[in-house]
């Protein structure tokens, strides 16, 4: 994963998270990898509202953005914040642990797109939408916040081109 900055030792120690082969499966196959909540069995590793992971990523414009994809979806493209005043990340080249976090719709995610200020900097991050136990996914909507363009826009999480055709959600 590029630009984790954690071995999977540090990932556990520090953050509570591993690294996973996905529960969203295609066939019987799973997808690719997804994040994981760590702790002893049973426990809650993250409550509501708390920050679980930072996103990662380059803040950058929205004409930055549109230079950059044009009409193509954005993969780890995020706009985040009230309507109006979004902040815009793309995470393609500095992408942080929090890009491995899989979609769910909204009422089967466990967490939320977020900002969260670090030394008077704004950080892209997941939150905990509810409580998270021990070795559940990770799980976020993509939603609005997904930067995503093209007739299928909300529809469905579009994948990048390398990892192959769409993956619908029917459940």
């Amino acid at each position: 994963m590029i630009g984790t900055g954690y071995c999977w030792q540090h990932l556990l120690m520090f953050y509570h998270l591993r690294i996973g082969p996905s529960t969203i499966t295609k066939g019987d196959k799973s997808i690719g990898y997804g994040l994981f909540a760590a702790g002893p069995p049973g426990s809650v590793v993250f409550r509501k509202g708390e920050v679980v992971v930072y996103y990662g990523g380059e803040q950058c414009s929205d004409k930055t953005m549109n230079d950059r994809y044009g009409e193509f979806t954005a993969p780890y493209g995020l706009e985040v914040g009230k309507k109006g005043s979004e902040v815009g990340y793309d995470g393609a080249c500095d992408r942080g642990v929090g890009n491995l976090v899989n979609h769910k719709p909204d009422l089967k995610a466990n967490t939320r797109f977020s900002v969260t200020t670090v030394d008077g900097e704004k950080i892209p991050c997941l939150r905990a939408s509810k409580s998270i136990r021990a070795n559940q996914e990770l799980f976020v909507d993509y939603g609005r916040e997904y930067r995503m363009n093209g007739r299928l826009h909300g529809k469905h999480d579009t994948r990048s081109i390398h990892k192959g055709h769409p993956f619908w959600y029917y459940t």
